[in-house]
């Protein structure tokens, strides 16, 4: 997916899970946490074949993107200290947009 899609489709899953209790705020962090798998194509790669399999490698892995969206979870908790929005949609909100979105 291009990178427009992927704020686009993120913020679309933020605004669904979440819209109720951050409102805009929602969209925003759905949209953020959507694109950030894709900002490795800024690492420098050999040649266009490397680029192409190294992007779809290590920062798309299951293995990166679940504890990266307990990370961003961990975050987003601190960043809501009330209880504005419960622990189950944070996690979702989380775990959706981002590793979802990454594979």
């Amino acid at each position: 997916m291009d990178s427009v899609t992927q704020i686009v489709l993120g913020g679309a899953i933020g605004a669904a899970i979440a819209h109720k209790q951050l409102g805009r705020s929602a969209v925003i962090i759905g949209g953020v946490l959507g694109t950030i798998p894709d900002l490795d194509v800024f690492m420098p790669a050999a040649d266009a074949v490397a680029s192409f399999t190294e992007h779809r490698s290590f920062s798309h892995s299951l293995f990166v993107l679940f504890p990266f969206a307990f990370i961003c979870f961990a975050a987003l908790k601190l960043k809501f200290k009330t209880d504005v929005i419960s622990n189950q949609r944070l996690f979702w909100l989380c775990c959706l947009t981002h590793s979802a979105l990454g594979n």
